[in-house]
């Protein structure tokens, strides 16, 4: 998006950054590395400069910014991607990472040890770091309870010197959350100012060539924006620091990075270019935590682009491919209050330790950072999301959501490694998606990770049980003397179902009949009609709900609401024959997300699956559905002293065999 331009005389130069791969990483969609890279592709002359998100914390990332090393040299060479060089790329780390360390001292498996690594060898795929810090005095103990603003600064230019000590030709930026929230903050405000500008110039004198200028939040207004971008700009323009070092601030340094959770993005971008800012972070779709950032077809109009039309269309063409719908994330919806990045969810343990009030409380209440509209206007709460760039606090608060009173605290606790391990694994690899509000993947990873499922025996014995929900699809041949619309041609897909609840003298029962045959035979047809994915999971629910119902029938209380379907790569990153235009992973998968209401209080949940088929991926998120009303179950029955393991013993009566559903519009009633 570079492009000059001249207003009231003067010449301007507009810098456009990509975002996807970091705030838009941290959102509710699983990406791949060849997703990415496949964007970069994609979108490369719409932007001075793209992020490669967080290559030293999720393997997606890292392996986009493997493969552009290695390529950077052929796409150079290549017509068309000419400007594909390593000062395009940016990553991210952040403030305390090199505290008090030297290069001999810094462990090359650490994250940021890896970064001095690739840096001092030359092997990294880009050429800026931006360094993120605070601008809030009282949120400088997220990085330990003894931080103060003189401390963090004196970490922030110890890991600036070791940056440029590991590769002097890297550039350097600095980025401070909650820089407007701080500096209009009446508790600590003259603190905040003064830590703030000292933060800058820091970073100033220690080589950083821009300030990213974060509404994190989405709290403020467009006037509010353009003031305190002034009075930061008076403030920096007559230090005498700078001017003893010959350094002359102009506001063109700033990087205006606007969130939209209010609505006033767009309209922050045009106050943060009024008061002299010249670079711009966007994203490409609706992407991002809670509502997201600005996207690149607001961009693109706000600032007149002369292929705002074709960015527009892209972004559009964007949140199709990954099943994004604008209205996920309007103001009163799940999407628009969920945290799911690391830095983000310790901010909210640490807040919610510092209070003496229930976590639902907390989370209901909570009109802070990340609840810039307090979601209690619109009987809505903070919620929690786990994904790649997730760290401890995610788990712990995700472990006390789930109210199975463990009170475990301990960030060091191996089984967190093993979950985080687990999602960055299970969305590269495999193409799970984890992220989002109440996603019953994510709760159930944590649960049996940490043994929140396991049910004594109830004839006294040491062996640990659970219920467990099994599904799979299959192609069936069936003859149906009432040949009705569902059927084709006498070829129809079955779902098996088992419910089990792992004893070992209990076989699980399994139903073989065909229950569900699909509407159309043509997958070519599904893909991306999310009518159709709907009417299926319903008809996939409806049947295991008529079965499942026999043991317990709370499993009738579950109500889909929404289907999605999209594909996914996933497996090991390649070059097609070498060609580096065309990167492929090991497999394409097949994804179907859903959402549900189920519970006394009726929440939304989703569930998620994938599969190399569109059968198998909805019978995994159908599967996944019920395996956490399995747990729901689980959980009344110990709260009543009883042991939580399902009746299974009633489906030992032969089910009755489950008819085909003529669906029709009315799918949903």
């Amino acid at each position: 998006m570079v492009w000059q331009f001249r207003q009231d005389n003067e010449e301007h130069v507009i810098t456009s950054r990509d975002e996807a791969l970091r705030d838009g990483g941290q959102g509710e969609i699983a990406r791949s590395a060849s997703a990415a890279i496949q964007h970069i592709l994609d979108t490369h002359s719409w932007y001075d400069m793209m992020t490669i998100g967080w290559p030293y914390t999720n393997p997606a990332d890292r392996e986009a910014a493997d493969y552009l090393r290695t390529h950077l040299p052929a796409l150079s060479q290549t017509e068309g991607y000419s400007d594909l060089t390593k000062d395009k790329f940016w990553v991210y780390t952040l403030v305390h990472r090199g505290k008090e360390a030297t290069p001999a001292q810094v462990n090359e498996k650490t994250p940021f040890g890896m970064m001095l690594c690739d840096l001092e060898n030359h092997t990294q795929s880009y050429g800026t770091i931006n360094i993120l810090t605070k601008a809030r005095v009282s949120d400088l103990k997220d990085f330990g309870e003894e931080v103060t603003s003189d401390s963090i600064n004196a970490d922030m230019a110890h890991t600036m010197q070791l940056l440029k000590h590991a590769n002097p030709n890297i550039k350097l930026e600095i980025a401070l959350e909650h820089i407007y929230t701080a500096w209009l903050e009446e508790d600590n405000q003259e603190e905040n100012r003064k830590h703030i500008i000292n933060t800058i110039v820091t970073g100033l004198l220690k080589g950083a060539k821009r300030i990213t200028v974060p509404d994190t939040d989405g709290a403020h207004k467009p006037k509010e924006i353009k003031a305190v971008l002034g009075k930061i700009t008076e403030a920096l323009q007559t230090d005498e620091r700078l001017l003893a070092a010959g350094l002359n601030f102009n506001p063109a340094m700033f990087i205006a990075h606007m969130h939209d959770d209010r609505g006033y993005g767009a309209l922050n971008a045009e106050a943060a270019f009024e008061a002299g800012a010249r670079c711009f972070d966007s994203t490409p779709g609706i992407m991002g935590e809670r509502r997201g950032n600005v996207t690149l077809g607001q961009m693109g109009g706000l600032l007149d682009h002369p292929h705002q039309a074709e960015m527009l269309r892209y972004q559009h063409g964007f949140e199709r491919k990954f099943g994004i719908r604008r209205g996920d994330k309007d103001i009163g919806t799940y999407d628009a209050y969920t945290a799911t990045g690391g830095m983000h969810g310790d901010h909210l343990w640490k807040e919610w330790k510092r209070t003496n009030k229930s976590l639902e409380d907390f989370l209901r209440k909570y009109d802070r950072s990340y609840a810039s509209y307090p979601p209690s206007r619109v009987g809505q709460s903070i919620h929690i999301g786990i994904s790649p760039v997730a760290g401890a606090s995610n788990i712990l608060l995700a472990i006390a959501s789930l109210g199975m009173g463990l009170g475990i605290e301990n960030k060091q606790d191996p089984r967190i490694v093993e979950v985080l391990t687990e999602v960055k694994r299970g969305e590269h690899e495999d193409g799970i998606n984890y992220r989002g509000a109440n996603n019953a993947n994510a709760m159930l990873l944590i649960a049996d990770r940490f043994g929140l499922r396991e049910c004594p025996d109830p004839e006294g014995k040491k062996t640990v049980r659970r219920n467990r929900i099994k599904l799979s699809a299959e192609r069936v041949l069936t003859s149906i003397e009432d040949k009705g619309p569902l059927h084709y041609e006498d070829q129809m897909c079955g779902v098996k179902l088992s419910l089990s609840d792992n004893g070992p003298k209990v076989k699980p029962i399994e139903f073989r009949d065909p229950v569900i045959h699909w509407l159309d035979t043509d997958e070519t047809h599904w893909m991306g009609n999310d009518l159709k994915a709907a009417k299926h999971a319903y008809a996939v629910i409806l049947a295991v709900k008529d079965l499942l119902s026999k043991a317990d029938e709370r499993f009738n209380d579950i109500t889909l609401e929404e289907a999605r379907c999209y594909e996914t790569h996933a497996g090991k990153l390649t070059a097609d024959q070498g060609d580096p235009l065309n990167p492929v992973q090991k497999r394409m998968r097949q994804v179907v997300s859903l959402r549900c209401t189920m519970g006394k209080g009726q929440e939304v949940y989703q569930a998620n699956g994938v599969g190399n088929t569109y059968e198998d991926a909805i019978v995994m998120a159908v599967q996944t559905l019920f395996d956490f009303k399995c747990f729901q179950i689980e959980r009344e029955l110990k709260a009543r002293g009883e042991s939580g393991l399902l009746h299974s013993h009633k489906l030992r009566v032969r089910a009755e065999r489950v008819a085909a559903y003529d669906l029709g519009t009315d799918f949903g009633g």
